[in-house]
């Protein structure tokens, strides 16, 4: 845990922090900011071959990252992305880059996207095909017709679909499913759920529909 923190004391601890042979049981990475350079967390990201928690905040070269992250992602079971962006010069991350989280990683679980720009309906398409092995979805920046998108894919791959008054409101797989202007979308275990009981203190945010 303290390598954690450690780079964020002062420059040297950084660059000694970044000593690839003391991160090699490390589970859960999370990197803040441009602190730790892009080519540090690369050679990171290829120094844990089975990390399974990735968080990134703050980071402009999220692309590059993502890219890195496809060929040592096995192990991976929960992204998170904080308020990235594909670069210094452009916001939204690449359809096919954001479309490869899905495709590259078969033990994700969790894939939280929280002001993190991009459009991708290949994205959902995967999604609505995964959304079996899926236990949370958080992604806050969404469209309309993403979501119709989304739904109308759903339907086809899940036969358990079933729709609240409320027309955003739905479940399936015992998920509770959300999706609107306000949070984007939204998928997470229902309240009764094993999983729910399990992970109700975790560091994974919940919402009350």
């Amino acid at each position: 845990m303290l390598l954690l923190v450690t780079p964020y004391v002062c420059k040297t601890w950084a660059k000694l922090s970044m000593d690839w042979t003391l991160w090699k049981n490390v589970e859960y990475l999370q990197i803040k900011s441009m602190v730790v350079t892009t080519n540090e967390v690369k050679t990171l990201l290829r120094t844990i071959p089975k990390l399974k928690k990735l968080e990134l905040v703050l980071r402009n070269d999220a692309e590059e990252l993502l890219e890195e992250l496809f060929h040592t992602s096995d192990h991976l079971e929960m992204l998170r992305l904080d308020r990235c962006s594909r670069s210094e010069e452009h916001t939204n991350i690449p359809p096919k880059t954001i479309q490869s989280i899905l495709e590259s990683c078969p033990k994700l679980k969790s894939v939280i996207l929280a002001d993190t720009y991009f459009h991708s309906r290949e994205f959902y398409r995967c999604l609505a095909e995964r959304f079996r092995t899926f236990e949370r979805i958080n992604i806050s920046c969404t469209t309309k017709s993403e979501m119709d998108f989304f739904v109308d894919r759903l339907k086809s791959h899940v036969s358990s679909v079933e729709f609240q008054n409320v027309s955003m409101m739905g479940k399936a797989e015992g998920k509770q499913i959300y999706w609107g202007p306000i949070l984007g979308l939204v998928i997470r275990p229902n309240p009764t759920s094993p999983y729910h009981r399990q992970h109700a203190n975790s560091q994974f945010p919940s919402y009350a529909f």
